[in-house]
């Protein structure tokens, strides 16, 4: 892994097929793999990026909402704010009446929806909308809702290990695997619930072997995390000094926790600050959360071997960070913006 590009001073970036989208003090433009700019966007001031998705930037200053593609402006709305698009439907909701509506950017056309209230979108055979303790799936040739799940009154609620209780919470939509929508609630218990009815089909508490390395405790772990594998059929995720995987051809009996202490004192990593937000086929891309003014390290963990195969302390000072905000890793090159506003860019010679 080598440096091969940085920029100073940015506040965003993101990888799409039309190109790495960068925007900081000097810098608002889509570039291409040599780092030309494909084409630039206007300095907006007082606006900012609220996402880049399917060759739109959508940029708002919460009164106004812009809409570019290719560099030029095709949509500005007034009291309008943006939510989610697929392709070229957007759906927008209106800041003076708090209604959802539909948008074809291509027609320029407004429709109804029936959605009341906007969560944590998930668009797939339909458009699931998770709030803090309800999900509901819509149908997406209308928006009219299909079936709604609520968390039965109770049942979930936890206790941390300090005895602080909590009310549980759907904290997260994860994916969707052969009909079944995985959820993970706020004290980490996975849920399978029914593409076609919301039925609760699997209650993962904690892994199968949980109490090889939890004895008497209370059956509860931290999976919240979990990232979908849809390729090989798998749950999976990395905290601390963990790693599991949850084989969704049998999740109740191959939900396994693994420890990684040893690869992790190996590479001088402190297991308490591992974070992680990216991954790519048996490779995920993690790194060692910390503060501005500490230094902090990413790295690479296989899913195959459990092991830490690189980090960033082999390039010297220039795999040292100030803090790491964010991270992508992207046809074999691995993207850090530090909590300084530096990106850098680094290149794989092989994929290991």
């Amino acid at each position: 892994m080598k440096k091969i590009r940085e920029f100073n001073q940015i506040s965003f970036f993101k990888n799409e097929p039309s190109g790495l989208f960068i925007q900081g003090r000097e810098i608002n433009s889509f570039l291409n793999d040599d780092f030309d700019e494909i084409f630039t966007l206007p300095t907006l001031l007082d606006y900012q990026v609220v996402d880049c998705r399917d060759y739109y930037l959508i940029t708002t200053n919460f009164e106004y909402t812009k809409i570019y593609r290719e560099g030029d402006e095709v949509l500005n709305l007034y009291n309008y704010g943006y939510l989610l698009n697929y392709e070229n439907v957007f759906l927008l909701e209106n800041y003076e009446t708090n209604v959802i509506q539909l948008f074809d950017i291509k027609s320029n056309i407004f429709s109804p929806t029936h959605i009341k209230k906007w969560g944590q979108p998930f668009w797939g055979t339909s458009l699931f909308i998770k709030e803090k303790k309800v999900l509901v799936s819509y149908s997406l040739t209308d928006f009219s809702p299909l079936w709604q799940y609520e968390l039965p009154e109770s049942l979930y609620d936890w206790a941390d290990r300090f005895g602080t209780n909590y009310k549980a919470e759907i904290e997260r939509i994860i994916g969707v695997y052969e009909d079944i929508l995985w959820v993970a609630l706020s004290s980490g218990r996975l849920l399978g619930l029914s593409v076609g009815n919301g039925k609760t089909l699997y209650d993962l508490a904690a892994p199968a072997n949980f109490e090889e390395y939890f004895p008497n405790s209370p059956l509860q772990f931290g999976a919240n995390h979990s990232q979908l594998d849809g390729q090989i059929g798998k749950l999976f995720g990395l905290r601390l000094n963990y790693y599991w995987e949850i084989n969704l051809s049998n999740p109740t009996n191959e939900y396994i926790l693994y420890d990684i202490t040893e690869t992790l004192k190996e590479k001088q990593l402190t297991a308490k600050h591992i974070e992680y937000s990216t991954w790519q086929g048996d490779e995920i891309v993690f790194y060692e959360w910390s503060f501005a003014q500490d230094p902090s390290y990413a790295g690479i963990f296989n899913r195959q071997t459990r092991q830490i195969t690189w980090t960033s302390r082999e390039l010297g000072e220039e795999g040292v960070f100030k803090g790491i905000h964010k991270i992508e890793y992207h046809q074999n090159r691995l993207y850090v913006l530090d909590r300084a506003g530096t990106l850098r860019i680094f290149e794989r010679d092989s994929p290991a």
